[in-house]
């Protein structure tokens, strides 16, 4: 199994997986032990997919840097207080453009990187 799977079984295992430079911190119930002896295993992998997620699973608002408005051009931002690991970005022009996305932080990643949907 790759580890963004693995990852992904954490978290909706429950678990909490959150990287502190080259330490991690693993919260979540004791059910998830085997999950917590999988990561652990993998650890330098582990850290590494942490350290290249744009933000944090449990995050409620991203206050980087985001790309312009496909629709518009125009600058956009993370809407406040959503649920955690989610990005909603919504164009700072809303009463005229209207143009608004929801994604998870690893698609919100390869958004930045790549081409992005409409």
């Amino acid at each position: 199994m790759d580890v963004l799977t693995l990852l992904d079984r954490a978290r909706a295992a429950g678990l909490t997986v959150a990287a502190n430079g080259d330490k991690w911190i693993v919260h979540g119930p004791k059910t998830a032990e085997a999950l917590v002896r999988e990561l652990g295993a993998r650890k330098a992998e582990v850290l590494a997919v942490l350290a290249a997620e744009p933000i944090s699973p449990d995050c409620r608002h991203y206050d980087g840097p985001t790309p312009p408005c496909p629709q518009c051009g125009g600058p956009t931002h993370d809407a406040l207080d959503h649920l955690p690991g989610i990005v909603v970005l919504l164009c700072d022009d809303a009463e005229r453009c209207r143009w608004g996305l929801a994604m998870s932080a690893r698609e919100f990643a390869g958004w930045i990187a790549g081409p992005r949907p409409e």
